[in-house]
Order: structure tokens, then C-alpha cells, then sequence
């Protein structure tokens, strides 16, 4: 009997532990974000921290680029003036595109991914008719935002050079990580830095102030948190997924951009590809959006560092884990790995506090502002489709990897920096 009684009661706490299991993974989940957040907005001292403190912190972690770019931007420096200029200057740029300038982007990234496709086809001749994806997305990606930040035109520039900036800019993010031979890390900085000076003083870049400071300073921030973003979230979307809704959303997107970042926020225009590209460049919260998900599938900035402060208790820095938080199946649920942007048209307050791509608040990328970062993503999304197609067209993407050439969509793409090297579209 006393047996019995402790099977009972062993049976009855069981049944309370799973019960309370999902709750304590979502208090375990929301302090994880709470804890990002707070780290992201400088919210981790006793003491609130001054302008200058917090600068500090964020330059601190960045100092490895300082070293392998030579930048001196916002993210770097501990001169409030020179953060704030920065701001200024980074916003003006982007602002440049106002309401009437995305349809001419629009063709700037059209005739940036003719250019590239063209180059990655001439390098391999002999691959037979595979485009590598990595490179062809880098080169457009990184022409398209040399024309947003200094206005370079696709057809005014040699594509050679653009190839050799981001060889090199990819080898100097992954030296300053580890690097043991600090002068081939100059001597590529330099090299950098020269093909970058001949470009911009053949298209006639204007001298003063705007000579002075080193282009990589904008140009760094812009397109390494943009290419793999778009490479990651056209394959999700144009080829990945098989959902009928997903592959529908997608295909009224593709007709619908530029056309509909013209319009105004409070367009009450009829129609449902109009209402569905417009959802999907984010002027409408209500409802989903593929680059929300695709963002939060693949934040540009996984990992948000902090410090540590060189005089003070704390040794290692503060960690804000965006990924974690974008990914985590408490908040987000079973499928919180799988791409599906129509997660997007209800989320819970659990999920919209979860959801920080951009960071937080007052310390926002400038790319958040207005929605530009958002709908540069859709507009080089659907550039890259339809030059490329979709899986529904007749798209075929090789990974050259046993487990994604499986086709598991439920598991979303390895996001580091040399994971897609391999990846490419085998035309048939």
C-alpha cells in the first residue's frame, strides 16, 4: 500500500513538473530577451552610463575592425561629435532615396546583378552552367550600395575592381578575427583601401571633407550586414519553401516591387498583390512580411557585443545573442526554424519584444529608419528572382551538402561567412 502511494505521488509530481516545463522555458526564454535587450541599449552598468560610456563599450569590441579596415565610424570611435556627424551623414544617405528613387535603385540593381552574373560566368567557364551564389550576390549587392551611398553607376565602374574589394573585404573580416601575420593584414588593408581610392577619384568623387574620410566607414556598416541577408532570404523564399501560401506570397511579391515602394504609408489602394508587396516592404505591421522573417531567421548582427569596460569588475564582454532570441521555440513555437512570413500577420507581445534585427531603441541601426533596410532587402530579393527564378519557374540551387541538398526546410541555412561558398544554381 505504501508502495502504491509513493508510485501516486511520483506520478503526481511528474504530471506537475510537465506541466510547469513549457512555462518555465518561456520565463527562461523571456529573460534571455530581456537580458539582449538590456545589453543592446547599455541598459548592463548600476549607473547610468553617459554618451561617451557607451561608446566606449561599443567601440571596444570593434577594435579588430579599426585595425583591419582602418574605419573610424560610430561604431568605432568614443568622439561624440564624430558618432553623431556619422549618424548624420549615414541618414542623409539613405533619405537620399526618398519615395520616387526606388524604382531607379530598382534598375541600379538590375543592371548591378547583369554585370555580376555576367563576371561569375566569365571566371568559370568550364563549370558548365553553374553560377556560383555567394559571389554573384556580393558583387550586386556591393555595386548597389556603392550607388546609395556615393552614386556609382553600375556601367561607370570596372567590374574587376569591385571583384578585388569584396575578395578583399571578405579576407579582411576573417583575418581580424585571427591573425597572426599583421603585416599581410596591412598590406590587404592597404590594398583595399587603394582600389577603392581609384574608384571613387575616376567617377569624380568630390575632394574636401568627403576625401578625408575612409569610404569603408559607410560602406562596411551597409554591405556586410546586407548580402548575406538577401542571399539567405531569396533562397528561403524562392526556393526552400513549398508551402502554397509562402510560394503564392512570394510570387505576388515579385510582381509588385518597385512599383509599390513608391507609395505612400497610408496607401489604401485595392487590389491583393498590391496589399501583399505592400505588407512585405513592412508599410503595413498588421499583416506578414518575407524580409521580417527572413530577418529573423538571419539577423544581420547575430551577436551584439559590450565592452568590457579596461578598468572595470567585468572581464569579458556583454553578449546580446539576437539569433538566440529570433529562434528560440518557446517564443516562437515548434516551427520557430522554418521560414514562414505569414507568422508574421499575429505576433504575440512575447514575439514583437523577441524581434530586434535592427537592435533596440534609442540605439537603432539608420538602416531602420523609415523602413529602408526592409525594403532594400525585398527590392535586391526579388531582383536576384527574377533574374535567377524560382523553384516553382524551374530554379535548382546545389548546396553541395548532403544534409541541405536533402531539402530539410524545417532547418534554416548555415549563416557564417563561409558556409555558402559552395552553394550554386545549376541552370537545366
Amino acid at each position: 500500500m505504501a508502495l502504491m502511494a509513493l508510485v501516486v505521488l511520483g506520478l503526481f509530481a511528474l504530471a506537475i513538473w510537465a506541466h510547469n516545463r513549457p512555462y518555465k522555458r518561456l520565463q527562461d526564454a523571456r529573460a534571455l530577451v530581456a537580458d539582449a535587450r538590456a545589453i543592446a541599449a547599455f541598459n548592463i552598468a548600476s549607473v547610468r552610463l553617459t554618451t561617451v560610456d557607451r561608446l566606449a563599450l561599443r567601440a571596444i569590441p570593434n577594435r579588430r575592425l579599426v585595425e583591419a579596415f582602418g574605419i573610424d565610424n560610430s561604431f568605432t570611435t568614443t568622439d561624440t561629435k564624430h558618432h553623431t556627424d556619422f549618424l548624420t551623414q549615414a541618414t542623409q544617405k539613405i533619405q537620399s532615396v526618398d519615395s520616387r528613387g526606388w524604382a531607379r535603385l530598382f534598375d541600379v540593381a538590375q543592371g548591378a546583378m547583369g554585370l555580376a552574373e555576367a563576371h561569375v560566368r566569365s571566371e568559370s567557364p568550364g563549370a558548365g552552367s553553374q553560377i556560383p551564389l555567394a559571389r554573384l550576390v556580393r558583387i550586386s549587392t556591393f555595386i548597389t550600395v556603392l550607388n546609395i551611398l556615393f552614386g556609382v553607376k553600375p556601367g561607370d565602374i570596372a567590374i574587376q575592381d569591385i571583384v578585388t574589394a569584396t575578395d578583399l573585404i571578405n579576407t579582411l573580416w576573417v583575418l581580424s578575427k585571427d591573425c597572426s601575420n599583421k603585416s599581410l593584414l596591412a598590406m590587404d588593408k592597404q590594398r583595399l583601401r587603394m582600389t577603392l581610392d581609384y574608384m571613387l577619384r575616376t567617377l569624380g568623387e568630390p575632394g574636401g571633407d568627403e576625401r578625408r574620410f575612409n569610404p569603408l566607414n559607410l560602406i562596411i556598416p551597409a554591405y556586410e550586414t546586407l548580402w548575406r541577408v538577401v542571399l539567405l532570404t531569396f533562397l528561403a523564399a524562392a526556393f526552400r519553401t513549398s508551402d502554397p501560401d509562402t510560394v503564392r506570397w512570394f510570387r505576388d511579391v515579385m510582381h509588385s516591387v518597385p512599383s509599390c515602394l513608391e507609395r505612400d504609408r497610408g496607401s489604401t489602394r485595392e487590389g491583393d498583390a498590391e496589399k501583399i508587396a505592400l505588407a512585405f516592404a513592412k508599410w503595413d505591421p498588421r499583416t506578414a512580411n518575407n524580409t521580417q522573417e527572413g530577418l529573423r531567421l538571419y539577423p544581420p548582427t547575430k551577436r551584439i557585443y559590450r565592452g568590457p569596460p579596461p578598468d572595470g569588475p567585468q572581464r569579458r564582454a556583454w553578449r546580446a545573442d539576437i539569433e538566440r532570441c529570433h529562434r528560440d521555440p518557446a517564443i516562437w513555437g515548434t516551427d520557430a526554424l522554418r521560414f514562414d512570413p505569414l507568422r508574421f500577420f499575429s505576433l504575440t507581445e512575447d514575439q514583437k519584444h523577441a524581434y530586434m534585427p535592427f537592435s533596440v531603441r534609442p540605439h537603432e541601426c539608420p538602416a531602420e529608419r523609415g523602413g529602408f533596410g526592409e525594403r532594400a532587402i525585398v527590392l535586391l530579393v526579388v531582383v536576384l528572382a527574377r533574374r535567377l527564378g524560382t523553384r516553382e519557374s524551374g530554379l535548382l540551387v546545389r548546396f553541395n551538402d548532403a544534409v541541405l541538398d536533402g531539402d530539410d526546410a524545417d532547418m534554416p541555412l548555415p549563416n557564417a561567412r563561409d558556409a555558402a561558398e559552395r552553394w550554386v544554381v545549376v541552370e537545366r
